[in-house]
Parts: C-alpha cells; structure tokens; sequence
C-alpha cells in the first residue's frame, strides 16, 4: 500500500512537473506570438510605407538618432504595454490572467493588422470591421487551443529583424541616415549683392495673365493682381519660361542648383552636391525657410531647421490612424495629403463665433492685421523660419519681418540671401485677399484622386478658390516690395519671384500630370528677375527655364565658376550647370520635363498658357471696372462665378423685377438646406474663420433635378447680391447642391442674414430656408439650452413618441480648435434636419444641423437614418485639452423639443 502511494505521488509529481514544462514552453509561445503580431500590425506597414517615401524624412531634417528612435517605439513600445501588463497579472493574479492578457493583446493586434489590410479594399467600413474581428477572433481561438499556431508564432518571431534590414537598406532611408553635418564646400563670389528669392508654390501664369494677354502681347492683369504688376513694372518677366517638373521636391534642387533632375536624387545638400546656397555661404548670411526640402547645407541653416523628434512620432501617428481606419471613413482624420508636415496641427479652420443677441451691432468691416498674428516673442522668427506648427500666413509675416531688419554691413559678410518657398498659393484653398480665413471644405467636389472630373462646374468652383488666395499671396509679393523699399535694399537688391510648378483646371485632365492637353498649364510659370539699380520693366520673351535661376544669379555676382557659359571648367568636362545665364545672348528650342523620380518623359517649348486666362476672364468677368481696392476687388472678381455675376451687388428688389421672373405656369417654388444656419453674427477682433461659403441642397423644388443642373444661384447679404456660381449634382445625381462664396467686404462686424436666389433662362425665384433658425434666438442657461426662436424647449422625454435619439462618437481637442462629431435624428421622422448646439453656460459657442451621411446608423437603425450625422468645429480656448467633453454640453432641436447628446462610453 505505501509503495503504491509512492508511486502515485511519484506520477503526479512528474505530471505536475510536465504540465509546468508545457506551460513554460506554451508561454514562451504566447508572448513569441505577441512580438510578432506587434510587428505585423505596427512596425511592419509603418516601416514598409516610409522606405518607399524617404522624402517624409527629409521634409523633417530628421537626423539619424530619430529614425532608430522612431524603430524603437514601433518596434517595442506596442509589445512592452502588453507584456508588462501580462507579467504584473502573473505576480498579482495567476498564470491564468497572464495568458487571458497575453490572448487580448494578440487578439488586439490581429484586429489592427486585419484593418489596415481590408481597410484598402473598398468595402463598406462596417463589413470592413466585422472581418476583422473575426479574423481576429479566429486567430486568437487558434493560438489558444492550438499547438501548431503557437509554434507558428515562435517561428515568425525573427521577422522583426528582417524588417529593419529591409527599411534601413532602402536608398532614400541610407540617404536619410546618412546625412552629414555639412559636407558641401562652401564658396563665394567677387561682387556679392543682396539677394531675396521668393519661390511660390503650385501657381500657373495663366491665372496671373489679362484676358486679352496673347504670346506676342503678354500682360500680368494688374487689377486683380497689383502686386505682381508693380513687381513687374520694375523687373525683368520671362513670359515663357517653364519649370521641368510638376513635383516640388524635384523642382527645388532644379532651381537651386541649376542642373536637371537625376534619378534617385534626394532633395538635399549631402545629395544634390553644390546649390546657391553653398554657392553664396562665404559672401551671404543665408536666411533660409524650406517646407518640404533641406537644400541649405546645416553649417549655414542649422538655426532655422526643425528637427523635433515629437513632430516626427506625432505625424506617424497620423499616417497610422488612416492606415487602420476603412477607406469609407479616412474624410473624418485629419488630412495627410494637403501638407507636407504637422499633419496633426496643421491649419485648422475654426468657425465664427455664434453668440446671443447680445452681439456687437458695429457696422465696422472685420479685417485682421497679418502682422499682429507673427506675435512679438523673441524667439517666434525661429519657430516660423522652422514653419512647426504655425500657419502659412504666419510663416510669410515672420519671413517679411526678418526681411526689413537692416543687414549689418559689417566684417566679412555684407550682404544677405533671404530665401522663402512657401506653400502658396498651394492647396489647402481657404484664405481670402485680406488674409481672413474661411472654411472650404476638406473635399475638393469634382477633384477624383488627381484628376478633373469633365463638368467644368466643378473645376470652376476649385478655380474660384484657387484665385481668392492667389489675391491673397498678391498683397504679400507688394508688401515684399513695400519692405524692401522701406529699409533701403530694393534698388541694390537682386529680387527673383518665381514658382515652382503650375496646375491645371481643364476638366477631364489631370491637375499636377502632364496628359497632353494640360502640359502647358502645368509647365508655365512666372519668373521675374529684378536686378541691381533696374527700375525700368522689361520682357524677355526667351525661352528660359528653372535651371536659368542660378547661372543668372553668379553672373551677375561675378562668380569664381565663369567658365565656359558657367557650364563647366575648359577642356570638355561634363557641365556642371545645365542651365544658362539670362544676361547672356543665347536661344534654347525645348525644356525637357521630368517626372516624380527624376525620369525625362518629354519636353515642352516655348508658349503661354492664355486659353486659361482667357477662361477665367470668361468664368469671372474682366478686370475693366474697379470696385474697392481696399478689399482688393475688381468687379466683384472672383465672387462672380457664371453668367450671372454681373448681378453682383444688386439688390433682392431687382431680382424680382427681372425680365422674365414670372413664368406662364406662374413663379415656380423651391426650397434649400444650407449646411450651415441662415444667421450668422461676425465677431471683431477674432481670429476665427470668416462664414463666407454658403453651401447646401435644392430641397423640394417644382422644376426637374435635371433641369436644375447648372443653375446660377445667387446670394443675397442682408439684401445684396453678394456671391454668384452654380449648382452641381451630387455623387449619385438625385439631388443638385451649391456652394456660394461671397464677398467678404460684405460681412461687417456683426449679425447678418443670407437669402437663396435661383435664376435660369425663365424665372428668378428666392428658395425658402427649410429648418433654418435664427442663432440670435438660442438662449441658453446653465449649460442648457432653454429657448428658440420665442419659444420655451422642453427636454425630450423617454417614451414621447417624437423623442430624439442621438450620441456622440468622436471628440477631439486640440490647441486650435476641438472637433465634435456625432448623430441624433427623431424617432418618428429621422429624415428631417435637426438642429445641434454647443452650449457653455449661458454662452452659444456654435450651431450646425444634421446632414451628414452615417452609414453605421444607417445599418442599425435603418435607410432613413442615414443622412443623420453632424460635425461641430469649436475655437478650442479656454478647455483644457483632455476635458473638452466636460467643458462643454451638445443639445439637439427641432425647434420644439430638445435632448442633451451624451457619448456612447
């Protein structure tokens, strides 16, 4: 009996011993498994998307301590969260707990990896994560009943390794990590004089030319764009010179270097070898601001570089939410395809404030003065030459106040090379002349991936903002000159105001890739040359190029490199400069043009883009008559969009007087919902975007929807015709909507009221505001809003058969602005428009309406339900950034009966 209880104890001893073998090896298993599936859905798509886009890091001058650091925390940082969380659970708790956090964390990661891969494929977002959890799901239920999958996790565990071999061995990311301090020489030339370059982004000459402008007769039209033409009255203008590219990381170190483009070429000093800024390093003291290149080798613009590894962390974090996010709902992230960097805080549009009928009645225009938004701190030049995290307008006002600060004049440099490239007038469209700021949209209507779609309505509308900002970058080129002036250096100065690349607006073309029918659009660009004591205009009708920039600049320096037409030393050696020297006699038949990687594709010869003037002077009216200077506005230029612009100005009273107002059938009715509310109340001395954009829908209407397609719509301020364009059919074609940018001349400080008009061919009819409220009217009490329009609201209460239903999913606060997103609709007609307010206190921060398309609800609750989502933008003062959700209440109304929204946590 005792020898039989040996044994026993003996086998149990050995099965426990077993069990705890197995559990150690199955452990292992499971956080081998962890390690791999962090790698898969985190380091691996991050890693493999970078390696393929190294000028990500070159737009950063990220150095190569912040590239292991940035492999590191994709690399370890996921994985550590889990496993320390695993291992606290096996001391605190049991084994158990360890493998049920183990088994999350895997399951987490299979479900992240699973998005980003069925994420791309265009299924609608909800099947997109219903596959992935079940992937996800399933996965974990193998790993942890099965011995095979763990075994399979061991074995991809060395992955990782193969992964950084392969990101560290991609060219751009060898280039990337091997950038020196300075390794270009630095040189000098005999006669230095000051020089400022002014290198704008994505700007056509057509849209700068007079309508009547023609390749023998070439006219800047001097009264939509003054700034130019005085630029031009004292300069050279090469009307047909023609940049080789259409990408700006390809287009800078052509200009800079004065050499055609080499594949494989980054767009950096280490890379491209000599630029004008080693050139001038020795004679200069370089001022220099690059966005998206780092041509200007460290010795001589270390200062002004941004090389914040936060920066670098933050925007991967971005690109990381549109990797997990389904395709369907990438529209509500902040975008990563409208700026180079700072993706996270880029410009951020806030809305006009929407206050109580307590408003300021002044009758004031509301203007901003551009200087006082550069700030006064000490350090703020630096923080805008290294353009993180402040706007593009801020970026030019620092780059005009360093600008007027009279060189010293003293010790072995003298003179200054002030350099700025902007990105302007570049997407996003969302400035005025003045400088104010209004909200366009994330979307571009009628843009599909880079190509026009064919009604020209569309390209029109994009035109249309294209020229508002346009006007706006025209006031900087005269307030460039104005400072120049100012402080002595324009007569002295060489001044050269050039762009980059152009665009097109043709419909059915592509708007940054040569197709043919756009080519010259995209290749033409402005190219003045002011130089030393020149006060006379001159044009030069030549065929000049990009690469002219710099050999033109060294002749006129008298640089060390004159050898044969600065091409090269004597003896035939390869040139080392393509392009030619603009104070010299010379011919040229064609500029080669260039793609993304630097491969020839064709070439282009001389001619100017007028069919694209011409258009504009067709779509917008001519510059022959002149309304307010101060507002910049020529006509009401751009404001008119279509035939009907020149309404502009005229009073509603007209409208119904036209000839042919009233039709046989009698005047036919239609109604509009606008995005936004009919009421709007103008602050002063803000700095939030101006309401502008009058955008919405033809609702219930007696004319066909077909018909309806293209007609003018007309919008009346306060009674004037202040904004002309036409109306576009949505994406199925059921409805027709609009968007109306008015002048902005016409919103003083204070409250003003929009009004709809239609006009085709055989009426003229003022469409009725459906659900529209007056802002004015929102009372709001302890965090509550109480009253509407008069009316007294009361809470909706469970069971009312109207009552309202409704969350928020998304909040985001930021320091510019907090960005609440949510849904609501009645139960009992969730079709109609629902009012939604942000309330603090007794304080009506803003007000938008339901509209918004909601699949999700759409799924669960019904067809109906779709079209019940909102957006609400708040300027983000005053919250803290992790409580906005506190700091504030949402309401939603029908104007009857209102509910409180909460989130769904």
């Amino acid at each position: 009996m005792v020898g039989s209880d040996l044994r026993d104890g003996g086998r149990r001893q050995r099965r426990r011993a077993t069990q705890r073998s197995r559990w150690r090896l199955d452990r292992r298993a499971l956080y081998a498994t962890l390690w791999a599936s962090t790698w898969f859905a985190v380091g691996y798509p991050v890693l493999m998307t970078l390696r393929e886009q190294s000028e990500f890091f070159v737009v950063r001058n990220t150095d190569t301590q912040q590239i292991i650091l940035l492999v590191t925390v994709l690399g370890l940082v996921p994985f550590m969260l889990v496993a320390v969380t695993a291992a606290l659970a096996f001391r605190l708790g049991s084994a158990g707990a360890e493998r049920v956090v183990l088994l999350a964390g895997i399951a987490f990661f299979v479900l992240v990896g699973s998005l980003i891969v069925f994420g791309r494929l265009t299924w609608p977002g909800e099947l997109v994560v219903a596959t992935s959890l079940a992937m996800a799901a399933l996965a974990t239920w193998l790993v942890a009943t099965k011995q095979i999958a763990r075994r399979y996790g061991v074995a991809l565990a060395p992955a990782p390794l193969i992964i950084v071999g392969l990101f560290f061995s991609a060219p751009g990311v060898s280039i990337a990590t091997g950038l020196s301090a300075s390794a270009v020489e630095l040189g000098g030339v005999a006669h230095p004089t000051d020089l400022i370059v002014l290198v704008l982004d994505e700007l056509p000459l057509g849209t700068l030319l007079d309508g009547s402008a023609s390749a023998s007769s070439p006219r800047i039209d001097g009264g939509r764009f003054p700034g130019f033409a005085r630029l031009a009255e004292s300069s050279t203008w090469y009307p047909h010179a023609k940049s080789p590219t259409a990408h700006t990381a390809v287009a800078l170190p052509t200009l800079l270097t004065g050499r055609y483009p080499t594949p494989g070429r980054m767009p950096t000093a280490d890379s491209v070898g000599p630029t004008l800024f080693s050139e001038l390093g020795m004679s200069h003291d370089v001022v220099a601001v690059e966005p998206v290149t780092t041509l200007c080798p460290t010795a001589l613009c270390e200062r002004y570089r941004a090389d914040s590894a936060t920066r670098l962390l933050r925007d991967v974090g971005v690109l990381y939410e549109h990797m997990v996010t389904p395709e369907e709902w990438e529209g509500r992230l902040d975008p990563i395809d409208r700026s180079w960097a700072d993706f996270g805080g880029s410009e951020s549009i806030r809305p006009i404030s929407v206050r109580s009928a307590s408003s300021d009645d002044s009758t004031e225009p509301r203007s901003r003065d551009v200087a006082q938004e550069s700030g006064s701190d000490d350090d703020f030049m630096e923080t805008v030459l290294a353009q993180d995290g402040v706007s593009r307008q801020q970026v030019v006002a620092g780059w005009l106040a360093e600008l007027g600060v009279q060189p010293n004049g003293s010790g072995p440099i003298e003179k200054r090379f002030d350099f700025l490239h902007v990105l302007l007038p570049h997407t996003d469209w969302n400035y005025l002349p003045s400088g104010n700021r209004y909200d366009g949209g994330r979307e571009i209507p009628g843009l599909i991936l880079t190509e026009w779609v064919e009604q020209p309505v569309f390209s029109d509308m994009a035109l249309q903002r294209y020229l508002l900002q346009l006007q706006f970058v025209d006031t900087q080129v005269g307030a460039m000159i104005d400072t120049l002036r100012s402080t002595d250096r324009w007569e002295d100065a060489m001044v050269v105001v050039v762009a980059d690349h152009g665009m097109s607006f043709t419909p059915g073309s592509p708007y940054r890739e040569y197709d043919g029918t756009n080519d010259t659009d995209i290749a033409s660009i402005p190219l003045f040359i002011k130089y030393p004591g020149q006060t006379q205009a001159r044009v030069d009708k030549r065929l000049a190029s990009l690469v002219d920039v710099v050999p033109t600049v060294l002749a006129v320096m008298g640089s060390d490199k004159a050898g044969t037409d600065l091409r090269g030393a004597q003896g035939g050696n390869p040139p080392v400069i393509d392009g030619r020297s603009l104070t010299q006699d010379w011919d040229r038949d064609a500029v080669p043009l260039y793609d993304v990687l630097g491969q020839q594709i064709g070439s282009i010869g001389a001619g100017m883009p007028t069919d694209m003037a011409g258009h504009i002077a067709e779509t917008f009216g001519g510059s022959d008559r002149g309304l307010d200077s101060a507002q910049h506005s020529v006509a009401g230029f751009p404001y008119g969009l279509g035939p009907d612009r020149e309404l502009l100005g005229a009073s509603e009273g007209s409208l119904e007087a036209l000839e042919g107002g009233d039709s046989e059938g009698g005047r036919p009715t239609c109604s509009v919902e606008l995005d936004g509310s009919q009421t709007v109340d103008v602050s002063a001395g803000d700095n939030r975007a101006l309401p502008v954009r009058v955008a919405g829908v033809i609702g219930e209407c007696d004319i066909d929807v077909d018909a309806l397609m293209g007609t003018s719509v007309l919008v009346a301020v306060d009674g004037d015709v202040a904004g002309a364009g036409r109306t576009f059919p949505t994406v199925d074609r059921s409805q027709q909507r609009f968007s109306v940018i008015v002048d902005e001349a016409m919103l003083t400080t204070g409250l003003h009221s929009f009004s709809i008009w239609l006009k085709n061919d055989g009426y003229t009819v003022r469409a009725e505001v459906a659900d529209s409220i007056d802002p004015a009217e929102l009372v709001a009490h302890n965090g509550r809003l109480t009253s509407m329009n008069g009316h007294v609201l009361t809470a909706a209460e469970s069971g009312d058969e109207r009552l309202i239903a409704g969350q928020l999913t998304r909040d985001f606060a930021g320091t510019e602005r907090t960005v609440i997103e949510g849904w609501a609709a009645k139960s009992d007609d969730p079709e109609r428009r629902l009012w939604v307010v942000a309330v603090r206190g007794d304080e009506i921060l803003g007000v938008t309406a339901t509209g918004h398309e909601r699949i999700d609800v759409a799924f669960d609750r019904g067809e109906s339900w779709a079209n019940s989502g909102f957006s609400l933008e708040l300027p983000a003062e005053g919250y803290e950034t992790n409580n906005a959700r506190q700091a504030i209440e949402i309401w939603v109304t029908d104007g009857d009966i209102s509910r409180q929204l909460l989130t769904n946590a």
